[in-house]
């Protein structure tokens, strides 16, 4: 296990399951009204990857695979405000 990664972008999140697979997604929790996500990644891999995605080269190359991991995440967000869960 790496010393983990919080982001509360939601897209930014769903690069770094599409990087690290879906099953680094450990916890989903909503904080004051906003989402947080927690990944296990390095969180030095995780400040680098924040720094090209803010920049505009992060690299995507199967939008496909992106896509389905982005409504994974935006499912889990549904159902989740759905049946009032906060984590």
């Amino acid at each position: 296990m790496n010393d983990g990664f919080v982001t509360d972008n939601v897209f930014f999140a769903a690069a770094l399951c599409y990087l690290y697979g879906e099953e680094s997604l450990l916890k989903i929790e909503f904080v004051n009204r906003q989402k947080r996500f927690h990944l296990d990644c390095p969180s030095f891999d995780g400040e680098e990857y924040l720094r090209e995605f803010k920049s505009g080269t992060l690299a995507i190359s199967d939008l496909l695979a992106y896509s389905r991991t982005y409504n994974l995440l935006m499912k889990t967000l549904w159902q989740m405000n759905k049946d009032n869960d906060t984590t």
